[in-house]
């Protein structure tokens, strides 16, 4: 039976989280729930320690939503407030051409509790300068072909995989598991990764 996943933000504050969510173009807050929702997406958002039925506990990097239109979504964002993030993309968005064969365009803030947010879109494809849903979950793992195994186990399945250009390498392997699309990366972390909130996992 599918199963609809929701990622998991543990935050200090979650009424300000919620905010901050409802802020951006495309989303918005469910109080009563303590959930932000974008299309078919909603996000839990918690105190520190709390767990929720079922959670997954794990290491996420970092949570990635489709937009339309990164840039003008980004510039929305920006007026609004909300600041780059530059561990990812410091002087704005940045393209990937090896992924899903057009490439992707994406641009990384900073939200609530200092986690890393990113939007991202198909290059060639036009839309609303807004959040439009999940796009996918961001685990970055030394040990790429464990998680990997980790996540298959689980009922996850491959869909794509990638060898980035760098020094050393990056690889990239997509996994697909119900309604969440799995990155798994493994390059090495930047400084400045910790954060006073964190994204927990996931949770039905």
């Amino acid at each position: 039976m599918a199963r609809h996943w929701r990622p998991v933000l543990e935050v200090a504050d979650p009424g300000a989280a919620l905010d901050w969510f409802a802020a951006v173009p495309g989303m918005r807050a469910d109080p009563a729930r303590g959930e932000a929702v974008c299309g078919d997406l909603r996000i839990a958002v918690v105190a520190p320690g709390a767990r929720l039925v079922g959670q997954r506990a794990m290491a996420v990097d970092h949570l990635a939503l489709a937009a339309g239109d990164v840039d003008g979504l980004a510039a929305r964002l920006l007026a609004a407030g909300a600041r780059w993030d530059a561990r990812f993309t410091p002087d704005g968005p940045r393209e990937i051409a090896a992924f899903w064969q057009t490439g992707v365009r994406f641009a990384f803030v900073r939200g609530p509790g200092d986690v890393a947010v990113e939007f991202c879109a198909r290059r060639g494809t036009a839309g609303p300068a807004e959040a439009l849903g999940l796009d996918h979950i961001g685990l970055r793992r030394a040990d790429l072909p464990g998680e990997a195994a980790t996540l298959a186990a689980e009922g996850a399945t491959e869909v794509a995989r990638h060898l980035l250009p760098g020094t050393p390498p990056v690889a990239v392997r997509f996994l697909r598991e119900h309604n969440i699309l799995w990155e798994v990366f493994d390059e090495p972390a930047p400084p400045g990764m910790e954060t006073p909130g964190r994204w927990a996992g996931v949770a039905p």
